[in-house]
Protein backbone atom coordinates (compact mmCIF):
# COMPACT_ATOMS: atom_id res chain seq x y z
CA UNK A 1 0.00 0.00 0.00
CA UNK A 2 1.40 3.05 -0.70
CA UNK A 3 2.40 5.48 2.01
CA UNK A 4 4.62 8.76 2.84
CA UNK A 5 7.81 6.26 3.11
CA UNK A 6 11.04 6.45 5.34
CA UNK A 7 11.38 9.97 5.75
CA UNK A 8 13.14 10.12 9.12
CA UNK A 9 16.24 10.29 7.79
CA UNK A 10 16.09 12.68 5.80
CA UNK A 11 14.61 15.59 8.52
CA UNK A 12 18.52 14.88 9.64
CA UNK A 13 20.07 15.87 6.84
CA UNK A 14 17.93 17.66 4.64
CA UNK A 15 19.64 20.97 3.94
CA UNK A 16 16.53 22.60 3.76
CA UNK A 17 14.56 22.74 0.54
CA UNK A 18 13.91 19.12 0.33
CA UNK A 19 12.09 19.24 3.11
CA UNK A 20 10.20 22.39 2.68
CA UNK A 21 9.08 21.48 -0.47
CA UNK A 22 7.57 18.84 1.18
CA UNK A 23 6.44 20.96 3.57
CA UNK A 24 4.92 23.11 1.38
CA UNK A 25 3.08 20.72 -0.53
CA UNK A 26 1.81 19.18 2.71
CA UNK A 27 0.80 22.24 4.08
CA UNK A 28 -0.91 23.83 0.77
CA UNK A 29 -2.66 20.55 -1.06
CA UNK A 30 -3.63 19.20 2.78
CA UNK A 31 -4.60 22.81 3.71
CA UNK A 32 -6.81 22.90 0.45
CA UNK A 33 -8.43 19.25 1.10
CA UNK A 34 -9.15 19.45 4.40
CA UNK A 35 -12.54 21.14 5.49
CA UNK A 36 -11.41 23.89 7.97
CA UNK A 37 -14.58 23.74 10.21
CA UNK A 38 -14.50 19.68 10.42
CA UNK A 39 -13.03 18.13 13.39
CA UNK A 40 -10.88 15.68 11.30
CA UNK A 41 -7.80 13.61 12.77
CA UNK A 42 -6.10 15.15 10.10
CA UNK A 43 -7.41 18.16 11.06
CA UNK A 44 -5.85 17.90 14.58
CA UNK A 45 -2.32 17.34 13.14
CA UNK A 46 -2.12 19.62 10.67
CA UNK A 47 -3.41 22.56 12.40
CA UNK A 48 0.04 22.52 14.40
CA UNK A 49 1.98 21.93 11.54
CA UNK A 50 0.51 24.46 9.56
CA UNK A 51 1.28 27.51 12.56
CA UNK A 52 5.13 26.09 12.93
CA UNK A 53 5.28 25.79 9.11
CA UNK A 54 4.26 29.85 8.92
CA UNK A 55 6.01 30.76 11.01
CA UNK A 56 9.22 29.06 9.98
CA UNK A 57 8.72 30.64 6.39
CA UNK A 58 8.46 34.34 8.22
CA UNK A 59 11.75 33.65 9.32
CA UNK A 60 13.59 31.97 6.13
CA UNK A 61 11.99 34.93 4.01
CA UNK A 62 14.91 37.87 4.72
CA UNK A 63 17.46 34.81 4.15
CA UNK A 64 17.02 35.89 -0.34
CA UNK A 65 18.20 39.11 0.49
CA UNK A 66 21.99 37.76 0.79
CA UNK A 67 24.45 38.77 -1.34
CA UNK A 68 25.45 35.55 -2.27
CA UNK A 69 21.84 34.69 -3.59
CA UNK A 70 22.69 36.28 -7.15
CA UNK A 71 26.04 33.85 -6.96
CA UNK A 72 23.68 31.19 -6.26
CA UNK A 73 21.52 32.06 -9.08
CA UNK A 74 24.62 31.98 -11.38
CA UNK A 75 25.87 28.83 -10.33
CA UNK A 76 22.85 27.95 -11.09
CA UNK A 77 22.22 28.54 -14.48
CA UNK A 78 25.82 27.25 -15.46
CA UNK A 79 25.67 24.05 -13.55
CA UNK A 80 22.65 23.60 -15.62
CA UNK A 81 23.75 24.76 -19.06
CA UNK A 82 26.79 22.19 -19.07
CA UNK A 83 24.71 19.20 -18.05
CA UNK A 84 21.85 20.26 -20.55
CA UNK A 85 25.05 20.12 -23.15
CA UNK A 86 25.58 17.00 -21.90
CA UNK A 87 22.66 15.68 -22.41
CA UNK A 88 22.35 16.98 -26.12
CA UNK A 89 25.48 15.36 -26.78
CA UNK A 90 23.86 11.64 -25.55
CA UNK A 91 20.41 12.22 -26.92
CA UNK A 92 22.15 13.40 -30.24
CA UNK A 93 24.60 10.55 -30.76
CA UNK A 94 21.86 8.82 -30.21
CA UNK A 95 20.10 8.83 -33.28
CA UNK A 96 23.68 9.26 -35.00
CA UNK A 97 23.38 6.38 -38.03
CA UNK A 98 27.28 7.73 -39.25
CA UNK A 99 28.98 7.13 -36.47
CA UNK A 100 28.13 3.34 -34.99
CA UNK A 101 30.74 3.80 -32.16
CA UNK A 102 29.15 6.60 -30.95
CA UNK A 103 25.76 5.91 -31.58
CA UNK A 104 26.27 3.15 -29.71
CA UNK A 105 28.04 4.70 -26.57
CA UNK A 106 25.36 7.04 -26.72
CA UNK A 107 22.68 4.18 -25.92
CA UNK A 108 24.53 2.81 -23.00
CA UNK A 109 24.19 6.49 -21.42
CA UNK A 110 20.77 7.35 -22.81
CA UNK A 111 18.73 5.89 -19.67
CA UNK A 112 20.74 8.44 -16.90
CA UNK A 113 19.25 11.39 -19.81
CA UNK A 114 15.95 10.13 -19.44
CA UNK A 115 15.53 9.99 -15.79
CA UNK A 116 17.19 13.56 -15.54
CA UNK A 117 14.76 14.85 -17.97
CA UNK A 118 11.70 13.02 -16.84
CA UNK A 119 11.35 15.42 -13.62
CA UNK A 120 9.23 18.29 -13.54
CA UNK A 121 9.49 21.51 -10.66
CA UNK A 122 13.06 20.84 -9.40
CA UNK A 123 13.86 22.45 -5.99
CA UNK A 124 17.13 24.60 -5.75
CA UNK A 125 18.92 21.61 -3.80
CA UNK A 126 16.76 19.50 -5.51
CA UNK A 127 18.23 20.21 -8.50
CA UNK A 128 21.67 19.32 -6.85
CA UNK A 129 20.67 16.46 -6.09
CA UNK A 130 19.20 14.94 -9.80
CA UNK A 131 22.83 16.39 -11.73
CA UNK A 132 24.66 14.73 -8.48
CA UNK A 133 22.47 11.54 -9.31
CA UNK A 134 22.89 11.94 -13.22
CA UNK A 135 26.56 12.66 -12.84
CA UNK A 136 27.59 9.54 -10.79
CA UNK A 137 25.41 7.08 -13.45
CA UNK A 138 26.70 8.57 -16.21
CA UNK A 139 30.42 7.73 -14.63
CA UNK A 140 29.98 4.63 -13.27
CA UNK A 141 33.48 2.23 -14.23
CA UNK A 142 31.46 0.61 -16.59
CA UNK A 143 30.29 3.55 -18.65
CA UNK A 144 34.46 4.94 -18.66
CA UNK A 145 34.59 3.96 -22.81
CA UNK A 146 31.40 5.58 -23.73
CA UNK A 147 32.35 8.96 -22.00
CA UNK A 148 35.58 8.79 -23.44
CA UNK A 149 33.93 8.03 -26.83
CA UNK A 150 31.61 10.59 -26.94
CA UNK A 151 34.51 13.02 -25.15
CA UNK A 152 32.58 13.81 -21.86
CA UNK A 153 34.98 13.89 -19.53
CA UNK A 154 35.94 17.24 -18.97
CA UNK A 155 32.33 18.47 -19.39
CA UNK A 156 31.08 15.89 -16.75
CA UNK A 157 34.35 17.28 -14.55
CA UNK A 158 33.02 20.80 -14.81
CA UNK A 159 29.41 19.94 -13.98
CA UNK A 160 30.68 18.25 -10.90
CA UNK A 161 32.58 21.09 -9.84
CA UNK A 162 30.12 23.79 -10.74
CA UNK A 163 27.62 21.43 -8.42
CA UNK A 164 29.72 21.03 -5.35
CA UNK A 165 30.26 25.50 -5.58
CA UNK A 166 26.91 25.76 -5.48
CA UNK A 167 26.06 23.28 -2.62
CA UNK A 168 29.17 25.30 -0.98
CA UNK A 169 27.57 28.51 -1.70
CA UNK A 170 23.93 27.26 -0.15
CA UNK A 171 25.89 26.30 3.21
CA UNK A 172 27.64 29.55 3.28
CA UNK A 173 24.71 31.49 3.19
CA UNK A 174 22.74 29.67 5.57
CA UNK A 175 25.53 29.73 8.03
CA UNK A 176 25.88 33.11 7.56
CA UNK A 177 22.32 33.65 7.99
CA UNK A 178 22.24 31.63 10.86
CA UNK A 179 25.09 33.30 12.63
CA UNK A 180 23.46 36.32 12.39
CA UNK A 181 20.36 35.12 14.16
CA UNK A 182 21.41 32.70 16.54
CA UNK A 183 18.61 30.25 18.00
CA UNK A 184 15.95 31.40 15.84
CA UNK A 185 15.35 28.77 14.05
CA UNK A 186 16.91 25.35 15.30
CA UNK A 187 14.05 25.04 17.84
CA UNK A 188 11.13 25.61 15.34
CA UNK A 189 12.94 23.68 12.90
CA UNK A 190 12.94 20.64 15.60
CA UNK A 191 9.01 21.22 16.21
CA UNK A 192 8.13 21.37 12.45
CA UNK A 193 10.22 17.61 11.98
CA UNK A 194 8.01 16.48 14.47
CA UNK A 195 5.21 17.77 13.75
CA UNK A 196 6.15 16.70 10.24
CA UNK A 197 6.71 13.02 10.74
CA UNK A 198 3.51 12.75 12.91
CA UNK A 199 1.26 14.33 9.88
CA UNK A 200 2.88 12.08 7.72
CA UNK A 201 1.75 9.47 10.06
CA UNK A 202 -1.35 10.30 10.22
CA UNK A 203 -1.65 10.78 6.29
CA UNK A 204 -0.40 7.48 5.94
CA UNK A 205 -3.33 5.89 8.19
CA UNK A 206 -5.86 8.04 6.80
CA UNK A 207 -5.28 6.58 3.47
CA UNK A 208 -4.86 2.98 4.99
CA UNK A 209 -8.26 4.03 6.24
CA UNK A 210 -10.00 4.62 2.82
CA UNK A 211 -8.74 1.79 1.21
CA UNK A 212 -10.16 -0.50 3.98
CA UNK A 213 -13.52 1.23 3.41
CA UNK A 214 -13.69 0.45 0.30
CA UNK A 215 -13.02 4.21 -1.21
CA UNK A 216 -9.11 4.71 -1.60
CA UNK A 217 -8.29 8.37 -1.48
CA UNK A 218 -6.98 9.28 -5.07
CA UNK A 219 -6.04 12.97 -3.65
CA UNK A 220 -4.79 11.60 -0.64
CA UNK A 221 -2.28 9.37 -2.85
CA UNK A 222 -1.19 11.75 -5.18
CA UNK A 223 -0.38 13.85 -2.08
CA UNK A 224 1.85 10.39 -1.26
CA UNK A 225 3.37 10.45 -4.32
CA UNK A 226 4.24 13.74 -4.38
CA UNK A 227 6.33 13.84 -1.36
CA UNK A 228 8.16 10.33 -2.13
CA UNK A 229 9.02 11.82 -5.62
CA UNK A 230 10.64 14.72 -3.72
CA UNK A 231 12.38 12.74 -1.36
CA UNK A 232 13.42 10.10 -3.25
CA UNK A 233 16.30 11.91 -5.75
CA UNK A 234 18.03 13.34 -2.22
CA UNK A 235 17.80 9.62 -0.87
CA UNK A 236 19.88 8.63 -3.36
CA UNK A 237 22.42 11.43 -3.52
CA UNK A 238 22.62 10.78 0.16
CA UNK A 239 22.92 6.73 -0.45
CA UNK A 240 26.17 8.02 -3.07
CA UNK A 241 27.88 9.22 -0.09
CA UNK A 242 27.15 6.39 1.62
CA UNK A 243 25.00 8.28 4.70
CA UNK A 244 23.47 5.53 6.47
CA UNK A 245 19.91 4.29 5.97
CA UNK A 246 19.58 5.95 2.66
CA UNK A 247 19.85 3.17 0.17
CA UNK A 248 16.80 1.80 -1.66
CA UNK A 249 17.24 -1.90 0.64
CA UNK A 250 17.50 0.26 4.01
CA UNK A 251 14.57 0.43 6.18
CA UNK A 252 16.08 4.12 6.33
CA UNK A 253 16.50 3.84 9.91
CA UNK A 254 19.82 5.36 12.01
CA UNK A 255 18.77 5.22 15.95
CA UNK A 256 21.16 7.72 16.75
CA UNK A 257 20.37 10.25 13.76
CA UNK A 258 16.54 9.69 13.30
CA UNK A 259 13.19 10.37 14.63
CA UNK A 260 10.91 6.92 16.05
CA UNK A 261 9.34 5.10 13.93
CA UNK A 262 5.65 4.74 14.58
CA UNK A 263 4.90 2.54 16.95
CA UNK A 264 1.62 2.80 18.32
CA UNK A 265 -1.60 5.55 18.63
CA UNK A 266 -0.50 8.55 17.47
CA UNK A 267 -0.11 11.77 19.75
CA UNK A 268 -1.96 14.76 19.24
CA UNK A 269 -1.45 18.43 20.51
CA UNK A 270 -3.24 17.68 23.11
CA UNK A 271 -1.75 14.26 24.58
CA UNK A 272 -4.42 12.17 23.75
CA UNK A 273 -4.20 9.53 21.74
CA UNK A 274 -6.04 8.80 18.30
CA UNK A 275 -6.75 5.46 16.32
CA UNK A 276 -8.37 6.03 12.65
CA UNK A 277 -11.36 4.43 12.37
CA UNK A 278 -12.29 3.34 8.77
CA UNK A 279 -16.15 4.39 8.95
CA UNK A 280 -15.44 7.37 10.81
CA UNK A 281 -12.90 9.01 7.98
CA UNK A 282 -14.46 8.23 4.49
CA UNK A 283 -11.74 9.29 1.46
CA UNK A 284 -11.60 13.28 0.48
CA UNK A 285 -11.28 14.61 -2.35
CA UNK A 286 -13.04 12.34 -4.43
Amino acid sequence: MKKITNYSVLLNHTRIDEFDECCRLLDTRLGALLPAAQDTILNTFYTPFHTNYQKEEAIMKPILASPLTPVLEHVDRERKIEVNAICHTIETNSKNEFEPDRKAAALNLIPAVHAYRGIGHRTLTGTTSYERNFIYDVTQPEHAADVATLGLAAQLTRAESLNQQFEDYLLEREHKWQAQHPGSLKPLRREISMDFRNLAECTNLHYLATVLNGAPSAAIEAIIDEVNDIFRPFRRSLAHRGVHGTSDSDDYQNPENSLPEYDGPLQAPDGNPHVLDPNEHPAMGE
